[in-house]
């Protein structure tokens, strides 16, 4: 739920920087004194709970817009240590496929690892008086509520406090979205003739893509250009194979076929200028990169490359505003909550000695 889903270039340079020399440090003072022959024993504990945080914290749940990420229950199982570890190996993953930047690995596992090792500490303290799924219930929520205090602040210093808002994020991957049909735009100088319009690879059999010529909506705000462009679509656009060229006009858009591949497009200018281009996905999913007739990589304006929500865009069931973020915090606190428990029971039951006081790892 705290995972932050930025991707690089947006995190200033020594935030980031910051954020992995902290890591590395804390890694390094929890596993110096650790034990070889325990960490044998759990090895195949922590990849299998490395395992279902990967899961937690890639696939969604539905009625929440938001992920799990199960940390409290990796302090539980594994211990502050090497829960701490596999937090951070689970970030590398997490940013290689997509959710989030590589940059933000560092920043990333001292957010999440924050729970591991505030919920172990708090579950080990609780337990010592009150009964297992009380402690559990306690220490993930305090755990919770701390991680996505340190997230609002390190995003909100670094770069906006809207954009730590745990709703449908314009960053990562396009099916967190709500109603928005455009996760990105720029502007590009188009000279008449012949381009090609490259995608290195796609997770995604489709993308839509819309085009502007952009001086003749100069007096228009982008929300009106954005506008028009989702109106374009919503008309019905052609579907596109590679096979296919690309016309560029004015209020002009197509649903492109993607390989998981490289996917060629040949592109033909029938009128040069300046254009806008409203894209479904951010094009560093795919690595896209538009190119000249003289094999020369077009570089494209960002006038702003993500969308900027505040707290009156977040929707919720029948909410909207602080309500609904009120709510679905609440939600995903108690989910996250009863899941962890369900899990440690189920653990308890089968090997109690992982649930121990002693479990110091």
């Amino acid at each position: 739920m705290s995972h932050i889903h930025i991707p690089d270039g947006i995190i200033p340079f020594a935030w980031w920087v910051g954020g992995y020399i902290i890591t590395f440090t804390i890694m390094f003072v929890l596993l110096k004194g650790i034990k070889g022959e325990e960490v044998r024993k759990k090895i195949p504990l922590t990849g299998l709970a490395a395992a279902i945080m990967l899961i937690g914290m890639s696939v969604p749940l539905g009625i929440i817009p938001v992920h799990l990420s199960l940390a409290v229950l990796t302090g539980i199982l594994i211990g502050p240590k090497l829960g701490f570890l596999a937090v951070f190996i689970v970030n590398i993953m997490l940013a290689l496929f997509g959710h989030g930047g590589i940059t933000l690995v560092g920043l990333n596992t001292l957010v999440i690892g924050s729970e591991v090792l505030l919920g172990y500490f708090l579950f080990s303290l609780f337990s010592k008086k009150l009964k297992q799924l009380t402690s559990i219930i306690l220490a993930t929520s305090m755990a919770l509520v701390a991680s996505l205090t340190i997230m609002a602040l390190l995003v909100g210093f670094s770069v906006d406090f809207n954009e730590a808002i745990p709703h449908h994020h314009a960053y990562g991957h396009g099916h967190e979205h709500d109603d928005e049909l455009f996760e990105w735009h720029g502007i590009v100088d188009l000279e008449e003739g012949s381009h090609q319009l490259i995608f290195e690879e796609s997770e995604d059999k489709y993308v839509n893509i819309v085009f502007l010529k952009h001086e003749d909506h100069l007096e228009e705000e982008h929300q009106h250009e954005e506008e028009l462009a989702e109106g374009i679509i919503e008309e019905g656009v052609a579907t596109l194979t590679k096979e296919n060229t690309i016309v560029i006009r004015d209020k002009v858009g197509y649903k492109l076929e993607l390989d998981e591949t490289q996917t060629i497009y040949q592109i033909t200018v029938d009128e040069e200028g300046e254009y806008i281009i409203f894209l479904e996905h951010h094009p560093d999913e795919f690595d896209m990169k538009l190119i000249s007739s003289d094999g020369q990589e077009l570089s494209f304006e960002i006038e702003d490359d993500h969308h900027h929500h505040n707290v009156s865009d977040t929707k919720y069931l029948f909410l909207t505003g602080w309500s609904a973020l009120i709510l679905l915090i609440a939600v995903a606190i108690a989910v996250e909550s009863l899941g962890t428990a369900a899990i440690v029971g189920f653990f308890t039951k089968i090997r109690p000695d992982l649930v121990s006081k002693s479990n110091v790892l």
